[in-house]
């Protein structure tokens, strides 16, 4: 087979690689140009973007609410803020939170309400619209991939379950806050949450995807699906959107016959009461037409208009008004004063009082008003002098039939609603026929004539001669679904306007319509889902497969490259044991071209192989079928020979088998152990020689080398050490000493130490290295140990250091040496809570002796001042001449306080003995400062020497010859003076 045949086998095996990773769903490969990172700089631009969009989108969505809700059956800024978060962090939260503000804001002016009149509910939706943005931001990072790419069937999934979860949070939140504030009702809660929430779960799902084909990432990958997925999708939208417009407009078209229905009933229902009016008052005219011959008296129409007035409560009062010539004004007045005292006729000023009337040809005074109370003023009052009333009396006068006034004002009412008068003449042919009327309180009356059914619409009635409103909001709009008809009452004509209210919405509202918007875009949202879905697993597939069929010709160029430039040198055998293919290398190795090599022999460059056994040994290693390495040597085209360390193993290809070689020359290698052997006998002679123990202990703590040291030290043969273990040989005792040591050497550590141990022979101090030792693999095999003994040394040392410790006129401990040995016993008091003491000792009268008697008598005073210091004290207890004329001892072991005072009061009186110098006897006194420590844990050795040197001074100040105590306290020390 040829280097070209092995490539182009290789290769052809993408296919198969292909169709097995085709099967391979859940491959979670990704592109690294697929794995860009999310933008992580934020601009006011991304936010004031999405503010803007939220409010469009949220308006045009809001078109689709059925009223009076202003919920709809797709909320795509939900869908829209949740992308824009998952795209740009949360940084863009604001936009959020203030687009739904401006969305509100622009509601209150499409409402013809004022901005900002309520800020409690559009503050409670921002905020609850943002807080589900966190939510659903939050779930999307915990349960999906950090990209969102949507490719894989477990995210979409998630996705579809997890936006009906996510999408509670608006919902609930929103209307908790909006039914707290009063902007929602109790009634109304559940549907408006219901709708709400189906509204929000289907702009996640329908406008999250498509927000994400503009602004996902990865950015290729969302790209490519702008047409596959946002085209379908958007097309489906739109189908569904116009199947619910039409299916609204059947229903409210449905709707609206019921409310034309309703407002036919109420409009017939109104007019009927408005005949009844004119009954009323054709039957008051009939029955008033006797008073002519003078046949009904007050209390007569009394009677008869208390019927009337108990069946018309809407009615203020009804009235008789006879005509009077101004010749009979005078006897009229006169005949009704006897009834009515002070009767006069009389009209109204334009200030509204009422005043005796001016004389005219003839009067229409009110002469008879029922009820009486609260209409007295009324009495007298002539109908002609106000213009209002004038035209209804002139209209019906004309007519012969009952007259309707213009709206007017009634007194009694004050403003709170619009009258009238229903005027009637009373036979009619005569001169100068009376009248009689009733007043009607427009607003009582049109309230009572409604059917209960007109409860739910938004009616007013309109005066069309006078183009006002006499029942009902003045101004009201006129909706496209408000309904008309006109009334006809008293001569005059009247419109009935119609406006579903939102309570008649509610009640005729029908939900199909809303369903099938909300089942057709949820089938829009699995058709986005299973799109997506599609949509990934293709790139998936495809970047897969791209980067595998790239790996492999990677691989393929690689082995070529590899058997042609190998620095070993590979080549492949066939059965018959000819080169078949070779490496540059292995021509360069024995001198030969390529072409020379290809189909030679094993014998031709084996220089151990006789040609008779070739194939015998190609044979034998096919059929060993496990590679194996060896050690041989090569024959170069020149005759030389060189080592070689060949791997040789069978290989299958194209049905047939051949033995794939690597021969690796190992000359220098061959040198190179040479010259190790030599440098381990030289290494040998000189670990058998160094005055050190020197010694291998492997990771089971046994001696594997030992040097001729180890033979004197522990006085056996070093073939009798060899396997021991370090515990063996060393001895429980020693052993427990480097047993710490010998872990960490063996967990990788290089480390020295001192030890010492006492024997027989004596005390001996070592000074031990431990250097680890690996093997190929890196783990540690054991480490070498190398032991010199230091006795001499540490002894040395020691003597030196006590040499440096000693005051050498006096023979004690000097300053140094008084801190070290102080330092040791303060800590041991510290730990075992023990009572020592501190005495600082000063030689009163010293600097007379050495100024009078010379330094020579001063050093001989110092000596005995240490001896019978050395005579007073015990044993154990440390006497020590800091410099000069002071001296110190530290007391350990005291069992009170009182022991403390005992030992300077001792010392004080035998420094009172005079002492006897060769030239002399001199007398001196001593003072003393003592410091008592009880192992406090927060004082320390400095606290104590100053305690010590404040009392001496505080002793000598008292007069010298005397000792000052107190106990070292992390408060205030109490000072007692001493007595000797």
């Amino acid at each position: 087979m040829t280097l070209s045949g092995f490539r182009h086998g290789l290769v052809t095996s993408r296919a198969t690689l292909r169709r097995h990773f085709l099967k391979k769903s859940t491959v979670n490969l990704h592109l690294s140009q697929m794995n860009e990172p999310l933008p992580r700089s934020w601009s006011v631009g991304h936010a004031v973007l999405l503010a803007l969009v939220y409010a469009i989108s949220g308006r045009v969505a809001l078109l689709l609410a059925l009223p009076p809700s202003y919920a709809s059956a797709i909320f795509p800024p939900a869908g829209i803020a949740l992308a824009f978060v998952l795209a740009y962090g949360l940084r863009v939260l604001p936009g959020v939170f203030f687009g739904s503000l401006l969305l509100n804001a622009w509601l209150d002016l499409s409402r013809g309400q004022p901005i900002g009149l309520d800020i409690a509910a559009p503050l409670s939706i921002a905020m609850g619209s943002t807080a589900q943005v966190v939510v659903g931001r939050l779930g999307l990072r915990r349960f999906l991939d950090s990209d969102s790419r949507f490719d894989t069937a477990s995210s979409v999934l998630l996705f579809l379950l997890g936006a009906p979860i996510v999408c509670l949070t608006s919902a609930s939140l929103s209307l908790a806050a909006l039914l707290f504030v009063g902007a929602e009702s109790v009634q109304a809660l559940g549907p408006d949450w219901l709708t709400w929430w189906i509204g929000d779960t289907l702009g996640v799902v329908l406008c999250l995807p498509l927000t994400l084909l503009f602004i996902g990432h990865p950015r290729p990958l969302w790209r490519r699906r702008r047409l596959a997925v946002g085209l379908p999708v958007l097309i489906s939208i739109g189908l569904c959107v116009a199947v619910y417009l039409k299916t609204v407009g059947w229903e409210q078209e449905q709707s609206l016959k019921e409310f034309q229905l309703a407002t036919e009933r109420t409009a017939d229902e109104l007019q009927t009461h408005l005949a009844g009016q004119e009954f009323v008052v054709e039957e008051l005219a009939a029955f008033m037409s006797h008073a002519a011959r003078g046949e009904v008296t007050r209390d007569e129409f009394r009677r008869f208009a208390s019927t009337t007035l108990a069946k018309t409560p809407e009615v203020a009062a009804v009235e008789w008004v006879p005509c009077v010539n101004d010749a009979a004004r005078a006897a009229f007045e006169a005949r009704e004063a006897r009834d009515m005292p002070g009767f006069q006729i009389k009209d109204r000023t334009a200030a509204g009082t009422l005043v005796r009337s001016a004389r005219r040809d003839r009067y229409f005074p009110v002469a008879y008003v029922e009820p009486l109370a609260g209409n007295q003023a009324a009495v007298g009052f002539d109908l002609a002098s106000n213009a209002v009333r004038r035209e209804a009396v002139v209209l019906a006068l004309k007519s012969g039939q009952a007259v309707a006034s213009s709206p007017i004002e009634l007194v009694q009412e004050q403003h709170k609603q619009k009258g009238l008068i229903l005027v009637r003449a009373v036979q009619a042919d005569s001169e100068c026929p009376d009248l009689v009327l009733s007043v009607l309180r427009l607003g009582d009356f049109v309230s009572k004539s409604l059917p209960s059914e007109a409860a739910a619409l938004d009616l007013h009635v309109d005066d069309l001669a006078e183009h006002m409103t006499v029942f009902g909001q003045a101004d009201a709009p006129i909706s496209a679904n408000s309904r008309s008809r006109e009334l006809h009452f008293g001569g005059r004509t009247y419109q009935l306007a119609a406006t579903p209210t939102g309570r008649y919405l509610a009640e005729h509202k029908s939900w199909q319509s809303l369903m099938l918007l909300a089942g057709c875009l949820f089938g829009t949202g699995l058709l986005g889902a299973l799109l997506l879905l599609s949509t990934g697993y293709t790139e998936r597939t495809e970047t897969v497969i791209r980067d595998r069929t790239e790996q492999l010709e990677r691989e393929s160029r690689k082995t070529a490259m590899f058997l042609r430039n190998s620095s070993d040198g590979t080549h492949i055998i066939d059965v018959h044991g000819r080169l078949v293919e070779v490496s540059d290398s292995f021509c360069q190795m024995l001198g030969y071209s390529r072409d020379e090599l290809i189909g030679k022999r094993i014998s031709d460059w084996d220089a151990d192989l006789q040609p008779e056994r070739v194939e015998f040994v190609v044979q034998a290693r096919l059929e060993n079928r496990l590679p194996t390495t060896f050690e041989t040597r090569h024959r170069r085209k020149d005759g030389t020979s060189f080592d070689v360390e060949v791997s040789v193993g069978p290989i299958d290809w194209d049905g047939e088998r051949y033995l794939f070689a690597s021969s690796r020359n190992i000359t220098k290698r061959k040198l190179t152990e040479q010259a190790l052997r030599q440098s381990e006998h030289r290494l040998q002679s000189v670990t058998d020689r160094i005055p050190m123990r020197v010694s291998f202990i492997d990771n089971e703590e046994r001696y594997r080398f030992v040097n001729p040291a180890y033979e004197a030290t522990f006085g056996m043969p070093r073939a009798e050490l060899l396997g021991k273990t370090v515990r063996e040989v060393l001895g429980d005792g020693a052993y427990g000493q480097v047993a710490h040591y010998i872990t960490r050497a063996l967990a990788g550590e290089t480390l020295s130490f001192d030890s010492e141990i006492t024997t027989q022979e004596g005390y001996r101090c070592y000074r031990a290295t431990y250097v680890p030792q690996t093997s190929d693999d890196g783990t540690v095999s054991g480490f070498v140990a190398i032991v010199l003994d230091t006795t001499r040394q540490k002894l040395e040392e020691r003597r030196l250091i006590e040499l440096s410790q000693l005051d050498s006129l006096t023979g004690l401990l000097n300053r140094s040496g008084l801190l070290q040995r102080g330092k040791m016993v303060f800590e041991r008091s510290r730990e075992t809570k023990g009572m020592m003491a501190l005495m600082m000792l000063d030689v009163d009268g010293f600097k007379q002796v050495n100024d009078t008697l010379g330094h020579q008598v001063g050093d001989m005073l110092l000596r005995g001042f240490a001896g019978r210091l050395i005579k007073s004290l015990r044993a154990n207890d440390i006497i020590a001449r800091p410099g000069g004329d002071e001296f110190a001892v530290i007391v350990e072991g005291l069992a009170a306080e009182t022991d403390a005072s005992a030992i300077p009061r001792n010392l004080v009186e035998a420094m009172r003995a005079p002492f006897i110098l060769e030239s002399g006897t001199v007398s001196i006194t001593t003072s003393i400062g003592v410091a008592v420590y009880a192992g406090q844990p927060d004082v320390d050795s400095a606290q104590l020497i100053k305690l010590a040197d404040s009392l001496l001074y505080a002793a000598k100040r008292a007069g010298r010859n005397d000792f000052r105590i107190a106990a070292v306290e992390s408060a205030p020390a109490h000072v007692g003076a001493g007595s000797s």
